[in-house]
């Protein structure tokens, strides 16, 4: 490879006359002024503007009662879930405060002390001591 000593300079003069000439070629082969080729892209961006609108009212057409459809199912399966959730959390407490009580009483029956400690996430947990026989 050969050594370029003037360091990037006829690159740049290259960069510079094509720029140039680019220019002169595009002013010199427009068809049209600036003021008519603006005008032209805005006249294009309105029809294009119109034809998105009219797009998007068929689909809303199309598709509006289907989307309504799927959005009612989603609630009711929303609003199921959340009525078999409240069951299954009300079946769990009267389940566990029936088996509390059921502890309560056997140990009582047993003799025993039953304490009742409450935890961090407000849940009883009971513990059983056995009560030593007094001599």
């Amino acid at each position: 490879m050969a050594n370029n000593d003037n360091g990037g300079g006829s690159f740049t003069i290259g960069l510079l006359m094509g720029g140039i000439i680019g220019g002169l070629i595009g002013v010199l082969l427009a068809p049209k002024t600036g003021s008519e080729t603006r005008s032209q892209l805005w006249e294009r961006s309105e029809t294009l503007r119109t034809r998105a609108d009219e797009a998007a009212a068929q689909l809303r057409d199309r598709f509006g009662p289907t989307i309504d459809t799927w959005r009612d199912r989603g609630t009711a399966a929303a609003g199921t879930v959340r009525e078999a959730s409240v069951t299954a959390i009300d079946s769990a407490r009267t389940r566990g405060s029936a088996a509390l009580s059921n502890v309560r009483s056997r140990a009582e029956q047993d003799g025993d002390e039953v304490t009742i400690t409450p935890s961090d996430d407000d849940s009883a947990s009971e513990s059983v001591d056995k009560e030593e026989p007094q001599a």
